[in-house]
């Protein structure tokens, strides 16, 4: 049975950061990773309303199909398939999180498939 891995990005940062963040995630990193064969299901932020002076944190949801695609996401956008992708090395993806550690709070990534064994749905 192939299941579809979800890869959740939870991003703490100080509102005067925040759409600095969230445009460099969605124009630098979102682009590679579509690349890599990621999809992005949703992005979101909490909480909901402005708050100067306190934190918020950015959700974004990707998802792969199944393991074979979740280990040519790790290897990279060239890995995948895509010839026509740029070299995507291991010091761009250090360099990006460097960036996303620069400006951010805190970071946390997790993966996670379907908890329902298919006999009642969860």
């Amino acid at each position: 049975m192939s299941r579809k891995i979800f890869i959740f990005d939870e991003i703490i940062v100080l509102h005067a950061h925040l759409a600095r963040l969230r445009s460099a995630y969605l124009e630098q990193y979102a682009p590679v990773a579509r690349a890599r064969g990621m999809t992005l299901e949703g992005a979101w932020r909490s909480p909901p309303i402005d708050l100067p002076d306190r934190a918020s944190t950015l959700h974004f949801l990707w998802s792969v199909p199944n393991v074979g695609a979740w280990w040519k996401m790790r290897a990279g956008a060239r890995a995948a398939g895509d010839v026509d992708a740029p070299a995507e090395s291991h010091e761009d993806k250090a360099r990006w999180w460097s960036f996303v550690d620069s400006i951010a709070i805190g970071r946390k990534r997790t993966f996670m498939t379907d908890a329902s064994d298919g006999t009642n749905g969860v």
